[in-house]
């Protein structure tokens, strides 16, 4: 992906240079680089994490939250004792991978 930064010869220097005839250094500036690598990391990260949440959701049973309805307990109760709990080990999981 570090090619496409390039100032000469990268993919979004040239989309730049051809629509408002400037180029950046996105890694080679001060201003820019920080910026740069948080939009990547996230672009490079975002999708599969999504994925991993909407698996993890899916096997979470509607049973244990129609018993925590029963119980009188409301949304964000059922998010905070029920849901968020149960994603625990996979927001690690992914924690885990975006470190190493």
């Amino acid at each position: 992906m570090r090619w496409m930064l390039l100032p000469g010869i990268g993919i979004f220097n040239e989309i730049l240079k051809n629509t408002i005839g400037a180029q950046i250094n996105f890694l080679g500036s001060q201003s820019a680089a920080m910026p740069t690598l948080i939009i990547l990391n996230t672009w490079k990260w975002l999708p599969f994490g999504t994925l991993l949440i909407l698996t993890a959701l899916q096997t979470i049973p509607r049973e244990v939250y129609e018993a925590a309805r029963v119980d009188g307990a409301n949304f964000w109760k059922q998010f905070i004792y029920i849901t968020f709990p149960l994603l625990g080990k996979v927001i690690w999981f992914m924690g885990y991978l975006i470190l190493v």
